[in-house]
């Protein structure tokens, strides 16, 4: 047992008008985004709704995803008191996509002066095929765009040379 060092690759994307990140969106994910728009229904837990909607199911998805990926996952007390520190100082944000009443994915977005990071992705397997995982980055830049930040950083992907879906955004 010890730690092996490894290279990592992050992304941050430097975001600024919608059309400007629209233009950077690569030609292959521009399809999956307009079928995801129109049936899922994205939504954010502002400040002044302090309860993290469906934490449970979001703790459940998150124990399914690192399972899979054969990661260790923080204990549920780290996002809830995330939830009770940094939502009140405005520093994390999560959004949520939802099928009809179904929810489907949801990210924890840590805010911080003019940039975003991407902290926690939890999806449901079941729905992979609605590409909530395009959908949600988009639609966090914008809000972004709208709330004066300026980068998204990704929160790494992956290694070098071997192909990873968050480079390909």
């Amino acid at each position: 047992m010890g730690i092996n060092a490894s290279t990592v690759v992050n992304t941050v994307a430097k975001i600024g008008f919608s059309l400007l990140i629209l233009a950077r969106i690569t030609v292959s994910r521009l399809p999956s985004l307009y079928p995801a728009h129109k049936i899922i229904d994205v939504l954010i837990v502002v400040p002044n709704r302090i309860r993290i909607p469906k934490k449970e199911l979001i703790f459940k998805l998150l124990s399914v995803k690192y399972k899979r990926i054969k990661l260790p996952l923080p204990d549920i007390s780290l996002f809830e008191a995330a939830r009770n520190i940094l939502i009140k100082r405005n520093m994390l944000k999560i959004f949520g996509a939802l099928k009809k009443d179904t929810l489907i994915s949801a990210r924890f977005i840590l805010c911080y002066k003019k940039q975003l990071f991407d902290w926690y992705v939890a999806t449901d397997d079941n729905f992979r095929n609605l590409y909530p995982n395009d959908l949600l980055p988009w639609k966090i830049m914008e809000w972004g765009i709208d709330n004066g930040y300026e980068l998204f950083d990704f929160g790494g992907a992956g290694k070098p040379n071997i192909p990873y879906g968050v480079r390909d955004f």
